[in-house]
Order: structure tokens, then C-alpha cells, then sequence
């Protein structure tokens, strides 16, 4: 729950820098995993959903409820 919390606070903190991030799940969920990696948007798109608890990123599903609450 903790984990949530953490996600929760970021992609506020992204969502008021960024308005195309308030409306769009993926460009929220770029600009999230580059903040918790640097130079995520560099790496292929497979390589990141597939290997995103080994990564330490959150999960998209997280960051898509996360934006619509």
C-alpha cells in the first residue's frame, strides 16, 4: 500500500507539470518511469513492460488508476 502511495505522489507531482500527462495513461506513464530511471524513454517499450518489477518501475495499470481517481 505504501508502494501505491509513493506512485500516487509522483504522478501528481508529474500530472501538474505536465497537462498532456493529466490526459493520456502513457505519457503519464513515460514521464513516471523516467523519473524512477533515468533514460527509460531510451529503452524498448517490451524491454520496460516485461521487466518492470526488476526495473523498479510501477506497473501501468497502477499509473492508468492512479490518473483517473
Amino acid at each position: 500500500m505504501e508502494n501505491l502511495k509513493t506512485i500516487e505522489g509522483k504522478a501528481r507531482a508529474v500530472m501538474q507539470e505536465n497537462e498532456d500527462a493529466r490526459n493520456d495513461d502513457m505519457v503519464l506513464y513515460l514521464a513516471l518511469c523516467n523519473l524512477y530511471l533515468k533514460d527509460a524513454g531510451a529503452m524498448p517499450l517490451a524491454q520496460i513492460l516485461l521487466n518492470h518489477k526488476e526495473l523498479g518501475l510501477p506497473s501501468f495499470e497502477s499509473v492508468g488508476r492512479t490518473r483517473r481517481k
